[in-house]
């Protein structure tokens, strides 16, 4: 998957608000004073963030990684078809490309088991069944979700229903609750 021509098949030099992309992301950058990696700063992202602290931008109403755009912006576009992006700092709201790798997956993963950053027993022992039970929507709430998706913003729609914004992002692909 091209990142970058994911988003309506332009470049990360696209504008909006007057800016460049990378514009924006660098003025939501701060150097750290106290984090580093080989001797390099981490660049800290002060904007948006979800999950475990990964930046996230709007770039023409899309939410994005920040981290992914600083690697593609530096290595080409496409140049993260199929990868994982892995923080060699191990500070996910570090965006300084030299912090920043590209792994299969499975590399991706075998590294973090191996940092002991991922805990394989308990993902495993977890599995399908542990992560459903631990979900918060009702069936009947998806199918409402679902059918606001074309009518409401996602914004809205997550505040409604008390979930982040990428819940009901991943609602309305298909990514999760596949099975109503």
């Amino acid at each position: 998957m091209q990142l970058i021509a994911q988003i309506k098949g332009k470049g990360v030099e696209m504008t909006e608000h007057g800016l460049t992309v990378m514009e924006r992301i660098k003025r939501k950058c701060r150097i750290s004073t106290t984090r580093s990696y080989n001797g390099t700063p981490c660049l800290l992202w002060i904007g948006a963030k979800v999950g475990k602290g990964y930046g996230h931008i709007s770039v023409e109403g899309e939410m994005v990684r920040v981290h992914r755009i600083v690697y593609e912006h530096n290595h080409g576009q496409g140049s993260l078809d199929g990868l994982d992006v892995h923080h060699l700092c191990g500070n996910p709201d570090c965006q300084n490309h030299q912090h920043i790798i590209a792994l299969s997956r499975a590399d991706h993963m075998k590294l973090h088991i191996e940092n002991g950053d991922f805990d394989l027993e308990k993902f495993l022992a977890g599995g399908r069944e542990a992560s459903r039970q631990r979900r918060k929507l009702t069936p009947d709430q998806v199918r409402q979700i679902r059918l606001l998706g074309g009518v409401e913003p996602m914004g809205a729609i997550a505040q409604r229903f008390g979930v982040d914004r990428m819940v009901i992002r991943y609602i309305l692909d298909y990514k999760t609750y596949q099975e109503v």
